[in-house]
C-alpha cells in the first residue's frame, strides 16, 4: 500500500506552477508553452544500485519524464545543483546515504535561494519520526519504496503528474 504523506502545503503551490525558464539556461525549457505538454527533469539521489534500477525503470514508464540524473549521495546532489548544468523540476531523495544523508540534503536544498523545485522523499522507512523530520527539513511528499517496477511506476506517476 502506498504510504504518502503531504508534508508541506506551501510546496504544493510550487509543484503546480510552470517551470521558470529564467532559472535555467536550458533552451528546451524556454520552448515549453503548455503545462500539460511539459516534460519533467528529475534529480534522483539514491546510493543503492538495486533501488536505483527499479526507480529508473519505473520512471522510463512515465512519458512526462524527460530526463533523470542520478547522484549517489547528498554531497554529489548538491554539486549537481550548485553547478547549474542540470536544473531539475523534481528531486527524489533517499534518506539513508553515505557522506550526506537525505535529511541533511533536504535542509540544505531548502536553504538555497536558487532551488526552485520540490523534493520528494523516496525511502524504505515507514517510521513516523522520519516522516516528521523529512517534512521539517523541506520534503514536499514522503513515499515508501516499492520492490516491483509497476508499483513504483504507479507511485511516481502520481508525483510527476503534479509537477
Amino acid at each position: 500500500m502506498l504510504v504518502e504523506h503531504v508534508l508541506n502545503d506551501r510546496l504544493s503551490d510550487i509543484a503546480e506552477k510552470e517551470p521558470n525558464p529564467k532559472a535555467s539556461p536550458n533552451p528546451v525549457q524556454e520552448k515549453i508553452v503548455d503545462k500539460d505538454e511539459a516534460r519533467v527533469d528529475i534529480l534522483l539521489v539514491e546510493d543503492d544500485d538495486a533501488d536505483a534500477y527499479i526507480i529508473l525503470e519505473a520512471l522510463k514508464n512515465i512519458p512526462k519524464v524527460k530526463s533523470v540524473v542520478r547522484a549517489i549521495d547528498g554531497v554529489e546532489a548538491l554539486e549537481i545543483v550548485d553547478a547549474r548544468n542540470f536544473v531539475p523540476h523534481l528531486a527524489l531523495v533517499d534518506l539513508s546515504m553515505p557522506r550526506k544523508n537525505g535529511f541533511a540534503l533536504l535542509a540544505e536544498l531548502k536553504a538555497r535561494i536558487q532551488v526552485d523545485f520540490p523534493s520528494v522523499v523516496l525511502t524504505s522507512s515507514h517510521a513516523e519520526m522520519d516522516v516528521f523530520r523529512a517534512g521539517k527539513n523541506g520534503a514536499w511528499k514522503y513515499i515508501t519504496k516499492k520492490d516491483k517496477i509497476h508499483m513504483m511506476t504507479q507511485s511516481l506517476r502520481r508525483i510527476v503528474k503534479k509537477i
